[in-house]
C-alpha cells in the first residue's frame, strides 16, 4: 500500500471517528438515534427531517447519509444545516471532511477557511489549520493535474499536426 494511500485511509478513519464522536447527543433525538444505531437508515434519515432545529437536523441528516454512503447527499445536508448556522463547528467539520473525500477542492477550501474563522479554542484552530492545510494541498493538486492535461493537450495537437503536415508532404511528393 501506498504511503499517499495510507495517509488518505488514516485521514479518512480519524474523520469517520470525528463523525462518530460528533453525533448529536441533545435529549429528544431518539427517534432519530434508535433507528440510525439500528442501521435503519429511511427511518433514521425521515426523523431527522422532521427535526424542527435546523442546525440538529442538518447534523442528523449529514450523520445518516454519511453512515449509509451518500456522500453527495450528506455534504448537501450539512450545508443546509450551516445556512441557517453558519458558524457552527461540527457541520463545518463535517461538511469539510466530506469535501475533501468527494475531491470538491475549492469547496473545501472555503468551508474550511469558514472553520478557521469560527475556531475559538486552541484544539479547535489547530484541527481547522490540519484540514484547511489538506484542502489548499488538494486545490493545488487539481491546479496542477489541470495544468498538464492542458500541457498533454497541447503536445497531442502538436503531434497531429506534424502528423497532418507530413501527409501532406508526403502526399504533394507522391503526386509529382
Amino acid at each position: 500500500m501506498s504511503g499517499s494511500r495510507r495517509a488518505r485511509e488514516g485521514r479518512l478513519l480519524g474523520g469517520a471517528l470525528l463523525l462518530a464522536a460528533l453525533l448529536p447527543a441533545a435529549s429528544g433525538q431518539d427517534p432519530v438515534r434508535a433507528p440510525f444505531e439500528a442501521g435503519r437508515y429511511a427511518e433514521a434519515l425521515e426523523a431527522a427531517s422532521a427535526l424542527e432545529d435546523p442546525s440538529l437536523r442538518g447534523e442528523w441528516r449529514f450523520h445518516v447519509l454519511y453512515t449509509a454512503g451518500d456522500l453527495p447527499g450528506a455534504l448537501e445536508a450539512a450545508l443546509e444545516g450551516l445556512r441557517s448556522q453558519p458558524r457552527h463547528a461540527a457541520l463545518l467539520v463535517n461538511a469539510t471532511l466530506c469535501a475533501l473525500e468527494l475531491g470538491s477542492a475549492e469547496l473545501a477550501v472555503a468551508l474550511a477557511e469558514r472553520l478557521s474563522d469560527a475556531a475559538e479554542d486552541p484544539a479547535r484552530r489547530t484541527r481547522a489549520a490540519e484540514l484547511l492545510e489538506q484542502a489548499r494541498s488538494l486545490a493545488e493538486r487539481r491546479r496542477a493535474a489541470e495544468r498538464a492535461r492542458g500541457k498533454a493537450k497541447g503536445v497531442a495537437l502538436l503531434g497531429l499536426a506534424a502528423s497532418l503536415g507530413s501527409l501532406a508532404f508526403l502526399a504533394r511528393s507522391a503526386a509529382r
